[in-house]
C-alpha cells in the first residue's frame, strides 16, 4: 500500500513542472547572441510552443551555462544542416529585451 502511495504523490508532484511545457518540432532559422543570452528561431513545424509570432518561435539559452553551450553547439549545427529538430521550453514566455517572447529551452533533440 505504502509503494502504491509514494508512487501517486511523486507522480503528482512532478506534474507541475511539466505541466505547463510546450514543445515544438522544425528547423532552426536564426541563432542571435543577444543581451548575455542566445536565442534560437524555429519554424517551418507544429507543436504547442508558448511562444509563437510572425517571426517565429523563440528559446533563449545562457551561454555561460555548460549544458547550454552543447545545445547552442547543436543549434547551430542542425542550422547549417537544414535539419529538424524537436525542442522543449518551460512553458514561460519572457517579454522584452533581450528576449522578445522566448522561452527557456530545455530539451533539445537533434532529428537529423
Amino acid at each position: 500500500m505504502n509503494k502504491y502511495l509514494f508512487l501517486i504523490l511523486s507522480s503528482m508532484m512532478m506534474s507541475p513542472m511539466y505541466g505547463n511545457a510546450s514543445s515544438y518540432q522544425g528547423k532552426v532559422t536564426n541563432v542571435t547572441a543577444t543581451g548575455g543570452k542566445i536565442i534560437i528561431t524555429l519554424q517551418n513545424g507544429s507543436g504547442s510552443a508558448s511562444c509563437g509570432s510572425a517571426n517565429g518561435t523563440r528559446y533563449y539559452l545562457d551561454p555561460s551555462v555548460d549544458i547550454d553551450k552543447v545545445v547552442i553547439s547543436l543549434a547551430i549545427t542542425a542550422k547549417v544542416a537544414d535539419k529538424l529538430v524537436w525542442v522543449m521550453g518551460n512553458g514561460s514566455c519572457i517579454a522584452g529585451w533581450p528576449y522578445y517572447d522566448a522561452e527557456k529551452l530545455t530539451d533539445f533533440d537533434f532529428k537529423g
